[in-house]
């Protein structure tokens, strides 16, 4: 191709992308709203006199944003700053914007408007309970005070089941804030270990009280009585108030269990069973739950709406009814009564768990509905009883709410007074940080590598965050929540905000990568910086590790950030890998031409093996990079490979064993579906492989080599485990050569090692490898090993540890035949010893 054609092409080329490009924006609601966002960002000038508050995701104007805005509305400088409040429904909040109406600087804007953005890109001082959207970044200048909403009984942050992922945006958010608020010392360890913030948090913690519970102390009764009525609560005030406030219920946040019928339920029974003359029932949802209920005709005058604030209403509340909700730890500071009524505990502490032991809760307790008006009967008596426990909670939880917390923030914030107060600032540790792109986890030699090195590493020497992305296609949330504990996971939320300009060039670059100073130029920096603090909030870090090296733009992400050393892994052959072709056409793989460019921008070039080294160096160096390339050999995952020999993996249905490849249970009839498939008769010999359907495992000459040799031996069996793009490919052949009966492909397995460990011999014919994990995975299982002579094996040998043969279908046949004639050797293998050595190989990288 001529000079003028190449020319001509990539003209054409950037002519699409821009096309393209501009089409996406004209026509995505997501891509235009990220668009104006960052045209905020990059253009608009801090406004040192405007503050932001959201509540709830915008639920109203409530909670610790709301006390720290009364409190700023008593102060003589109140009308200097502009006071923006975020609505998620402007209508449920008509009242309050009427009450608001004559104040100039007081402004409401809806959370879907591009005012939002604006302000949440310009306003100095940001205030929200909960979390910015994930689009948020923070921005210099700005001072984020997230408060969050109350001291948690049950467990939340990492805590959770599902913490690695559920957590996403909220460590995000944390990561971001610059002051994070808090109640008690407990409140504070929830931070630093719940939320894993101890170590790498750069904001401060102000351990001063909760700001919402100056409501507590500052509100006028006959005020809230009559702002009760106002939004139709049927409230009479000559009787006291019994408010029952549970908190939500269920597995997922954003959809709690709404039925309505317990509420009804609690009130019937307690009207039926108490003084009414004395007392009136009244009920307040969580607020995530209201917003599911808020348009149900079936809610009577008793529900108090979302958008009151809960503490007002606390202060005139006379007996509290909950359950695990943290409502109780404020309520705690007027002295009054609390009972709880918690039907599902057994339930509930099996999902999520409690922080605290239930036997310390400062009230009785009860499963049972009919308790609670007997107690409130007998209320003396109960007073009484937890009069101890009462006081102990109260003074642990609210040792700082004395009616002026938001008094001692705002003048912290506002005239940066720190010195006579609770502030925490020093939880940075001299640990080496460290952030590791982990992917999404696929089922794969790299993902168990990087599982063990994080098992094995020193968490006494390094701080360890791993970013990885979420892949619902492959349902990588039980592997993302099984790294281990020690390690902080942020899963990646929402993809990266970027102009039309940015996507072009972005674009252009993942086209062409970074080939020389020009494209250097035109790659994206600051799209790339302002991604990767949109990840990691204000986080730095010493090490940044691309552990998987394939991906185009997550090599460039940590490229161009600003951390101090930056390492990338290469897992195999990488030349062969780019170019490899499935079906004749190029794999997905095309985009390691980009990675390769990122390579001038990284202090290391780590392979897995000294092997896979020199042949990446021998094919990827230039005067840029020849000094960069280094070793650190994978480690292997022995411990989940003993555990899942621990599970159940064998059924016998009619005298036949099957093994159980999948396991799904069906809680709608509740029946379990089990995939199971029959296991060879024992006296078979049973050969096995394991790795992705792909031409570089060469199968095709595997079983071709087979069809020889089970002629030869017919009571004889070979398991190719595993999936990928020439699975069709592979079972035509076998259907072609007659060895649908001895021959099968199992697909993926979840747990491939109980019936590997049932088979006779492991071998792997690929044409080329990294540093193949299978091979490791078959020694701890201690089975027999055949493998190729691929050019990076030499450092996968061990002494008389393995038969070496060639690639071509005769050599693998002639492998075949050997372990018959006991020609492949016996070994033995330390899993343990083996991680030890490698180990050190990963610790000299940070020398």
């Amino acid at each position: 191709m001529s000079s003028f054609s190449r020319f001509k092409n990539q003209i054409n080329t950037f002519t699409n992308i821009i096309n393209t490009e501009k089409s996406k924006h004209n026509k995505n609601e997501a891509k235009i709203r990220q668009a104006a966002y960052v045209e905020y960002y990059n253009k608009s000038k801090i406004n040192p006199h405007a503050v932001l508050y959201e509540s709830y995701m915008g639920r109203g104007m409530i909670c610790n944003p709301y006390a720290i805005f009364k409190t700023f509305k008593s102060r003589s400088d109140f009308n200097k700053y502009d006071h923006y409040w975020v609505f998620e429904d402007m209508e449920d909040n008509k009242k309050v914007i009427e009450e608001y109406a004559s104040y100039d600087n007081v402004h409401f804007i809806s959370r879907s408007d591009d005012e939002y953005l604006k302000q949440l890109a310009s306003a100095k001082y940001l205030i929200n309970n909960v979390t910015f959207p994930p689009l948020y970044t923070p921005k210099e200048g700005q001072i984020y005070v997230n408060t969050w909403h109350g001291i948690p009984l049950k467990t939340l942050g990492f805590d959770l089941p599902d913490g690695n992922v559920e957590t996403r945006n909220t460590i995000k958010n944390f990561l971001s804030s610059d002051y994070l608020i808090s109640p008690s010392e407990f409140m504070t360890t929830i931070y630093k270990q719940a939320f894993k913030l101890d170590g790498i948090y750069q904001g401060n913690i102000i351990q001063e009280g909760q700001p919402r519970n100056d409501n507590l102390f500052n509100t006028n009764r006959n005020d809230i009585i009559n702002k009760l009525i106002s939004y139709g609560v049927n409230v009479d005030p000559n009787k006291k108030i019994i408010m029952y406030a549970p908190t939500w219920k269920g597995g997922d946040y954003g959809n709690p269990d709404i039925g309505l019928e317990e509420y009804f339920n609690f009130i019937d029974t307690l009207e039926s069973n108490i003084n009414t003359d004395e007392y009136q029932v009244l009920v307040k949802p969580h607020q995530i739950v209201y917003k599911h209920i808020k348009n149900n005709k079936n809610i009577t005058s008793q529900f108090i709406p979302a958008i009151i604030d809960t503490n007002e209403i606390l202060s005139v509340v006379d007996i509290l009814v909950s359950d695990y909700s943290s409502i109780y730890f404020d309520f705690l500071a007027t002295g009054r009564p609390i009972l709880f009524y918690i039907p599902d505990l057994e339930e509930y502490q099996k999902y999520r768990g409690l922080y605290h032991s239930i036997d310390t809760l400062p009230g009785p307790k009860t499963k049972i509905m009919a308790d609670i008006p007997k107690w409130i009967n007998n209320l003396e008596s109960v007073i009484e009883t937890y009069k101890s426990i009462y006081h102990e909670q109260k003074t642990s939880c609210c040792q700082y709410d004395d009616g002026n917390v938001c008094g001692r923030l705002l003048d912290i914030l506002l005239e940066n007074n720190k010195s006579p107060y609770h502030i925490i600032s020093d939880m940075v540790t001299e640990k080496k940080k460290v952030v590791i792109f982990g992917s999404d986890l696929k089922p794969n030699g790299i993902t168990q590598s990087l599982l063990s090195l994080l098992n094995i590493i020193d968490h006494d020497k390094f701080d360890i965050t791993l970013l990885t992305l979420l892949n619902k296609s492959i349902n990588n949330t039980p592997i993302i929540n099984s790294v281990n504990k020690q390690v902080r996971v942020i899963t990646k939320v929402a993809g990266a905000n970027s102009s039309l300009n940015d996507d072009i060039r972005y674009k252009l670059i993942m086209e062409k990568g970074i080939e020389n100073s020009l494209w250097d130029k035109i790659a994206p920096k600051s799209y790339f910086r302002r991604e990767f603090k949109r990840i990691f909030g204000n986080s730095r870090f010493d090490y940044a590790i691309d552990f998987t090296g394939y991906s185009a733009h997550h090599a460039t992400l940590f490229a161009f950030s600003d951390i101090p050393k930056k390492y990338i892994w290469q897992h195999n052959d990488l030349i062969k890998d780019r170019f490899r072709k499935v079906n004749g056409q190029m794999p997905l793989n095309k985009g390691l031409k980009v990675v390769f460019s990122t390579y001038p921008y990284y202090d290391k070039l780590v392979s897995c093996s000294k092997s896979v080294m020199d042949v990446n160096r021998k094919s990827l160096s230039t005067s840029k990079i020849k000094d960069k390339f280094t070793f650190a050999r994978n480690t292997v995952h022995y411990e989940r490979i003993q555990e899942a020999l621990m599970q159940p993996s064998f059924l016998k249905v009619q005298g036949k064993d099957y093994y159980i490849k999948c396991i799904n249970e069906n809680l709608d009839n509740q029946k379990i579906n089990m995939d199971i498939m029959e296991m060879p008769d024992s006296d078979c010999t049973v050969f096995v492989t394991m790795g992705r359907l792909s031409p570089e495992k060469n199968h095709a000459n595997l079983i071709t080599a087979f069809k020889k040799f089970h002629q030869e031996y017919q009571n004889t069996k070979l398991y190719i485990l595993g999936a990928g793009p020439l699975m069709d490919d592979l079972t035509n052949q076998i259907v072609s050569l007659g060895l649908t009966d001895s021959v099968v492909l199992t697909g993926n397995l979840n747990n491939p090692f109980s019936f590997v460990k049932q088979c006779n011999c492991f071998i792997l014919p690929s044409n080329y490898e990294g540093q193949p994990m299978v091979i490791q995975e078959a020694r701890v299982l201690e089975i027999p090993i055949i493998l190729s002579d691929f050019s990076t094996g030499k450092d996968t040998y061990i002494e008389n540890g393995q038969l070496v043969i060639k690639k071509d279908s005769e050599s693998i046949y002639s492998g075949f035949k050997a372990y018959m004639e006991n020609r492949v050797p016996q070994y033995s293998f330390d899993p343990h010893e083996y991680n030890l050595s490698v180990y050190k190989e990963f610790e000299q990288l940070f020398d």
